[in-house]
C-alpha cells in the first residue's frame, strides 16, 4: 500500500502538462515549438489540424518558449512555460489579438503588452518604412527622423518595462524582460543591477539560471 501511494505521487510530480492552440487564418501545416540560446533553437514540432495543435510537455524548470508555424519564418508567438496548461488562440490575420492564457506569467506578460501594444505597432511601421528607403539618397533625411522616432519610442518601451519589473518582481514574466536585456558584451555590475530587481523568491527558473550565468562568468 505504501509503495502504491509512493508511486502515485512520485508520478503526480512528474506529470507533463500540454500547450494547446487554435489559430484561425491558417491552412493546416507543421507548427514549431523553439527556444532562444543565442539563436532560436526548434525543440518540437507537431501538425496542425483544422487551426489546432498540441505540444506535450515535461516537467522543466519555467522557461519561455516561442511557438513558429512552417513558412512563416519571421513570426513568433512567445510563452512561458511553468508547469500547467497553456492555451493559445487567435487569428492570425490580427497578430496583436493573439492570446496566450492558462498561467499566472503568461497573464502577466499579456498585461505588459497590452500597455506597449501602440509602441510595437508604431516601432513595427517605422522599420517597414526604413525597409524601404535608401540612406544614402535622398531619403537621408526622413530615415534620420524616422530612426529618431523609433530610437525615442524605444526608451519609452524601456521604461515601461522598468516600471513593470518594479511593480511585480516576483513575476516569472519579469524575470524574462529582464533576462532578454542580458547581452554578451554586458558588465558584472550592470547584470548584478538588474538580477537585484527581482524578488529573492525567483530562483528556480531558467530565466534567472541565465542571469546568475552571466554575473558569474
Amino acid at each position: 500500500m505504501l509503495i502504491l501511494f509512493v508511486l502515485m505521487v512520485s508520478a503526480c510530480r512528474h506529470e507533463h502538462y500540454h500547450i494547446q492552440g487554435n489559430i484561425v487564418g491558417l491552412t493546416d501545416r507543421t507548427v514549431y515549438l523553439n527556444v532562444y540560446e543565442a539563436t532560436i533553437r526548434k525543440i518540437d514540432s507537431t501538425r496542425m489540424n483544422q487551426g489546432r495543435f498540441v505540444f506535450d510537455m515535461p516537467p522543466i524548470l519555467p522557461d519561455m518558449v516561442y511557438i513558429s508555424f512552417a513558412d512563416y519564418p519571421n513570426y513568433y508567438i512567445p510563452l512561458i512555460t511553468e508547469g500547467s496548461n497553456i492555451y493559445v488562440s487567435g487569428n492570425l490575420n490580427y497578430p496583436n489579438g493573439i492570446e496566450v492564457s492558462g498561467s499566472p506569467a503568461n497573464e502577466d506578460f499579456k498585461r505588459f503588452k497590452d500597455q506597449i501594444g501602440w509602441y510595437e505597432v508604431q516601432l513595427r511601421t517605422i522599420e517597414l518604412e526604413l525597409a524601404q528607403r535608401d540612406p544614402s539618397s535622398e531619403d537621408s533625411t526622413i530615415c534620420q527622423e524616422l530612426t529618431y522616432k523609433r530610437d525615442s519610442i524605444a526608451q519609452l518601451v524601456a521604461s515601461a518595462q522598468k516600471r513593470f519589473v518594479q511593480a511585480n518582481p516576483a513575476s516569472l514574466a519579469s524575470a524574462f524582460l529582464v533576462a532578454r536585456q542580458l547581452t554578451d558584451s554586458m558588465d558584472r555590475h550592470t547584470a548584478d543591477s538588474l538580477l537585484r530587481t527581482l524578488d529573492s523568491t525567483m530562483i528556480r527558473n531558467a530565466f534567472v539560471e541565465r542571469l546568475v550565468r552571466h554575473v558569474n562568468r
